[in-house]
């Protein structure tokens, strides 16, 4: 079994070290875990543990390479899903780690949506497990990431974090939907 870590295990410390801490417990394999669109303060002083969106490929491939780990997948978690906003911060953001994914060679990614009420905890609740609807049926614009994802050329792994047989069924549908349909 491949056991990774996400990058975040020395608070206060900037990417690269996340690396090397990771690589110093033994693990080979490890998550992109927080990203964000653009410039960030501080970050080149190792105020955070962060990955501009934005970033070059290479820049991120010579810290992995020198820590002598694989990255396994970039993840684009909540902090980027801004329905209201979508330029800013969300689905623009996705594709952008969609695109920064591809760049780096992973091929995998997890799905779920979130229904409108979740929008209400945003910065409140963290963590929300399984999604409880169907891939299309929430806030998040998955039609435009299927559609990011082909054309980046992706033909890596896909998991589903959906309840219900009934909601697994759908998004399947959807999903190949949009894949097929997708240009």
């Amino acid at each position: 079994m491949k056991i990774g870590c996400f990058a975040l295990v020395e608070p206060f410390s900037p990417m690269e070290r996340q690396f090397q801490a990771i690589s110093e417990m033994g693990i080979q394999y490890a998550d992109l875990t927080d990203n964000h669109n653009g410039a960030m303060l501080g970050v080149e002083y190792g105020f955070t543990a962060s990955i501009s969106l934005d970033s070059h490929p290479k820049k991120i491939r010579e810290m992995v390479e020198a820590a002598g780990i694989t990255l396994t997948s970039v993840c684009a978690h909540a902090n980027l899903l801004d329905p209201a906003s979508p330029d800013t911060y969300g689905t623009n953001s996705i594709t952008k780690a969609v695109r920064l994914a591809s760049l780096l060679g992973i091929k995998h990614v997890h799905w779920k949506d979130m229904s409108s009420e979740w929008q209400e905890q945003r910065g409140k609740q963290y963590g929300c497990g399984m999604a409880v609807i169907p891939l299309g049926d929430g806030v998040i614009d998955i039609e435009a990431i299927v559609k990011a994802l082909k054309k980046s050329g992706f033909d890596g792994a896909t998991t589903l974090e959906i309840a219900g047989p009934d909601n697994v069924i759908k998004s399947i549908e959807r999903l190949n939907e949009w894949w097929n349909n997708g240009k």
